[in-house]
């Protein structure tokens, strides 16, 4: 706890610059900078451990939204690769930023694992995005199976995308574990936070990771508006497909993509709470 003002004034100006740094990229737009900046100064107060946890997830989300770019924006889907709105950065961001925040005033094994799973949630529900966009089979809707949907839309799931969510959630789980490993290298002054589960709970984590992408499908499934696209036959998001047709609204919802990124974090949450016992730090 004594290093918390340190960490704060550290991270606020680290974090500012990579939000700049960010913008000029696209990782985010510019809209989105001062979103980063509140989120990256929270995750920086448990520490570099945490922040270099963070950037890892930051860094390959970025990477697998720009793999197959080109495919994307013919599909009508490409819109992330202009960068990360606001409401995306905070959808992804704040969760892990306030667990942050009460790891660095509470240090405890059982709030990190809790940050460790949301964002290996969020690297799940990315990769299982990014990369089943591009499968060759038509997504089908989760709850509906037999419905087709054009690709991209919310709750849509595909074998490539699953494999993708499951390849995304393990990676920051192993880069969970790698810093585990190296934290006590650091010392106590850089390592008393990053407390994380033994070896052998790692697969806990990683399910859970998965298990939030599931969660959020379904959300998306039941919870966002759906419109169909005539000259296509396929169920989307869209007002007006890529195809360039207008669609007709076939399930009334107001619940956002982002809101239903954040109900699936803490839905999966709330199932750690009650699978994982509270240990002390």
């Amino acid at each position: 706890m004594q290093y918390i003002a340190y960490y704060f004034a550290i991270g606020l100006a680290a974090s500012i610059a990579l939000a700049l740094a960010a913008v000029k990229l696209r990782v985010i737009r510019r809209s989105a900078a001062l979103a980063a900046v509140l989120i990256g100064t929270l995750i920086s107060l448990s520490g570099p451990f945490t922040v270099a946890f963070f950037i890892i997830f930051l860094f390959l989300s970025t990477i697998v939204t720009r793999l197959g770019a080109g495919r994307k924006v013919e599909l009508g889907v490409g819109s992330d690769l202009e960068g990360r709105t606001s409401r995306q950065v905070l959808a992804v961001g704040i969760v892990p930023g306030i667990l942050s925040a009460a790891v660095a005033l509470l240090p405890s094994r059982y709030l990190m694992d809790l940050l460790v799973i949301a964002v290996a949630a969020s690297s799940a529900d990315t990769w299982a995005s990014e990369v089943g966009v591009l499968s060759r089979s038509r997504p089908r809707l989760i709850t509906k199976p037999w419905i087709r949907l054009s690709p991209g839309t919310s709750g849509g799931v595909t074998a490539l995308g699953e494999l993708g969510s499951m390849m995304g959630s393990a990676a920051m789980v192993l880069a969970a574990l790698a810093l585990t490993a190296a934290a006590p290298l650091a010392g106590p002054a850089y390592a008393y936070t990053w407390l994380t589960a033994p070896p052998s709970d790692y697969p806990a984590l990683w399910a859970l990771g998965y298990v939030g992408e599931v969660l959020d499908s379904v959300l998306g499934a039941l919870l966002q508006p759906k419109y169909f696209c005539p000259k296509c036959g396929v169920t989307t998001d869209q007002r007006i497909h890529h195809c360039g047709a207008e669609t007709i609204k076939i399930r009334w919802g107001v619940v956002t993509n982002e809101l239903v990124n954040l109900l699936a974090t803490s839905a999966v949450l709330a199932l750690a709470a009650v699978l994982i016992h509270p240990m002390p730090p």
